[in-house]
């Protein structure tokens, strides 16, 4: 189920991506600006650019990921049993970690 603007954002982010680590590579200053804090005067909050560039790379990476539909889903984990070493020292620290 993939539309036209994911198809369309699939194919140009992944080009986005490279062309901004290669354009880095070459012209660091705008970058490094990037990276401090910078304060947005009317509301006296600091903008924190870093977290917002990485959640815009894994956001690309999220629709660059095929979507297929998931068979029957995960079996539930199975539940903890008792080691041979916890039987003979059950006072152990390996069976009982703090």
């Amino acid at each position: 189920m993939q539309t036209r603007t994911t198809s369309w954002l699939r194919h140009r982010l992944g080009r986005a991506v490279v062309l901004s680590y290669a354009l880095a590579l070459l012209v660091p200053g705008p970058g490094l600006w990037l990276r401090r804090p910078h304060p947005l005067p009317p509301a006296h909050l600091t903008l924190h650019t870093a977290p917002l560039l990485l959640s815009l790379v894994l956001f690309s990476a999220g629709l660059k990921a095929p979507v297929r539909p998931r068979g029957r889903p995960p079996a539930p984990p199975a539940p903890p049993t008792s080691s041979p070493r916890c039987a003979a020292s059950p006072k152990s620290r390996a069976c009982h970690p703090t």
